[in-house]
């Protein structure tokens, strides 16, 4: 006699879905929606850093040609320099990269779900979404770990 193979039972809070698909869509979902935020949050911090850093930069020569603003000079070149460094540490350019292409690629692989094309033509279509979602989750979280470690070690970030 063979044992079944457990199953998984899906407890959902109430407002939440209660099957096993519409509870891991759901999940997808809010991968797909967090990925999308943070790709614009980090879009918007790079090119704010971006555009104090220009146009600090060239206001430098401006503000040390004039005497009168001459004395305003030093706190410019304070500023560029932090809006540069911000950005360098923050890799805010690579996060959007990052972020943009993960979320794509989860919607992508939703679309191909939804509509029942290759790879997810066969009867174990939802374990073959887990599988490809987990994947697509699991290289994003080590490129982290890999942006992370260049950033901690001395002398060692990237540019």
């Amino acid at each position: 006699m063979t044992a079944a193979a457990p199953t998984l039972e899906v407890v959902a809070p109430q407002g939440q879905p209660a099957d096993r698909e519409a509870a891991y869509l759901a999940h997808v979902e809010s991968e797909v929606q967090w990925h999308s935020r943070e790709a614009r949050r980090a879009r918007r911090f790079h090119f704010w850093l971006r555009t104090l850093a220009t146009i600090g930069g060239t206001g430098m020569a401006v503000v040390s040609a004039t005497a009168q603003l001459a004395p305003w000079a030093p706190a410019l070149g304070a500023a560029v320099a932090v809006a540069g460094q911000v950005l360098d540490l923050g890799q805010y350019r690579e996060r959007w990269c990052e972020y943009r292409r993960i979320c794509e690629r989860l919607k992508s692989e939703l679309r191909r779900y939804r509509a029942g094309a290759r790879p997810y033509a066969t009867a174990a279509k939802l374990d073959e979404l887990v599988d490809r979602v987990e994947a697509v989750l699991e290289e994003g979280l080590g490129q982290w770990s890999a942006r992370a470690a260049r950033v901690d070690a001395p002398g060692k970030a990237e540019r």
